[in-house]
Parts: C-alpha cells; structure tokens; sequence
C-alpha cells in the first residue's frame, strides 16, 4: 500500500501503472479505504476513529472509475495526461458519502425509536366478570363481560385495539399524544373523554361498531381515513352512532339517559 501512494505521486506515472493500480484496488475492498485513509493521514488530516462504511467505498470506487474514464477521454497521444492524480477528489468525495451514510442511519434510528412502543399490554374480561384497569397515564377502562383488547402507548399517541366486546373509557387528556381506538372497521380519535366502544363482531344484527359519548368529543372516521385531518362525524358528549360490519356509518342520534 505505501508503494503504491509514493509511486502515485512521481511525475512518471504511466497509463500502465493506473491500470496496474485499478487491478490492485479491485483485489480487495479493505485495500481503497485503507489507502485513502493513510493519504489523508499523510496530508495532515487526522485518520478516522472508525473504518469506512462499505456504502463510502462503493460511493469512492464509482468516483474512482469515473476520474480514470475522464482522464482517458482528455489524454493526448503526447501523454500530456500521464501525471493524472485523481486520488485529490477522494476526500471530499469520502466526507460527502460519509455524511449521507451517517444522515441516513441517524434517520433511520429515529423512525424506529418513534415506532417503538413504550408500553404493551393486553386485558380481557371473562363472561360474567367486568374488569376495571388503570393506564399509565391515569386513563381507565372498564371492560365489560367477554372483552379482549390490547394497549399500545407510543412517544406520540396512544392506541386501544379492540378485538371484541364492550369498553368505556375514562381518557384522561393529553392534546400531545391522541387516545385512538381501534375496532372492526373503525377508528376513533379524542385528546380525553369519557365514551364507550361496543365491537360484537360474532353476534347477528349487531356485529357493527357502536360508538357512544358522555363527554368531551370523539372523532369517528373508516380504519383507513386520517381521522385526525378529516373525521367522518365528530360526536360530542350526548350523541352516539353505530356502522354495520363494512364500517358505513348510520345517523347521529341522541344518547338515552337510561344508556
């Protein structure tokens, strides 16, 4: 490797020894950021505290081969061209992939730490026994008989999914982190409310979802829709509407005071 940078910089280098040279390199990956790190060494920069990604090298070896195309297109059959020296590029070609790796990992790190839940769990009711829970954030649920569902908290929502059965929800609020639930062909959205959830999917003529508010306002939209942005119906407390099993909603109506 330190033949092959000291020969590099004669005046007699030779079309020859760049090819010779290229054969080198492609024996081995390791040999192009070794040798670009002992360069920059040799010129004052100091050496990198880790070895080059393989997405730098890649990125250096097309800067390389595209460096020898040029040389070959402007060389005069005098060889005016022979003392080409394309490695003066290669820094900054290094900087310039070293960032964009690094950006798009850091990127990527923090798409996957927003995914990641912070708290899981899941709650059932068996038949004929209600079961009360408290969330983390002072949220409680009350699960009616034959109820299955699962929690989900994230840095920036909260979601409910709602296999089956019956739920009222105490949401304590939070405009940050949106409280979702999740049932059949529904989503339902409220910064905090005291509403309930029926999802009776296995029982005929009620196999819909049925969404009741005592208070505070509850966005209802299909699964699919960005119920945030454009909610099929907002219901306030008071109100109440129910979807067959495709998720098409019926009217708003009015919540008896026996419900």
């Amino acid at each position: 490797m330190l033949d092959w940078s000291a020969r590099r910089g004669r005046s007699e280098w030779k079309p020859a020894d760049e090819k010779a040279f290229q054969a080198w390199l492609a024996g081995d990956p390791k040999r192009l950021a070794a040798l670009t790190q002992w360069e920059e060494w040799e010129e004052g920069q100091p050496p990198p505290t880790e070895p080059i990604p393989p997405e730098a090298i890649a990125m250096l070896r097309r800067q390389l081969a595209r460096d020898k195309a040029d040389a070959s297109a402007r060389q005069s059959p005098l060889g005016s061209f022979a003392s080409f020296r394309p490695r003066a590029l290669r820094p900054g070609v290094a900087l310039t992939a070293l960032v964009m790796v690094a950006a798009s990992a850091a990127l990527l790190g923090w798409q996957n730490w927003q995914a990641r839940p912070v708290y899981t769990a899941a709650f059932d009711a068996p038949d004929g026994q209600p079961n009360d829970v408290r969330l983390p954030d002072g949220s409680r649920l009350r699960l009616d008989a034959a109820t299955h569902l699962e929690v989900h908290y994230y840095r920036q929502r909260r979601e409910i999914s709602l296999r089956d059965g019956r739920v009222a929800f105490t949401v304590r609020t939070d405009a940050e982190r949106p409280f979702d639930v999740l049932a059949g062909p529904l989503r339902m959205q409220t910064p905090g409310a005291r509403f309930a959830v029926r999802h009776t999917p296995a029982l005929p003529g009620k196999d819909g979802v049925q969404v009741s508010v005592e208070q505070g306002h509850v966005g209802v939209a299909r699964r699919n829709d960005d119920v945030a942005a454009d909610p099929a119906v907002v219901l306030v407390g008071g109100q109440q509407v129910a979807s067959d099993r495709q998720g098409h909603l019926g009217p708003v109506t009015a919540l008896s005071p026996a419900s």
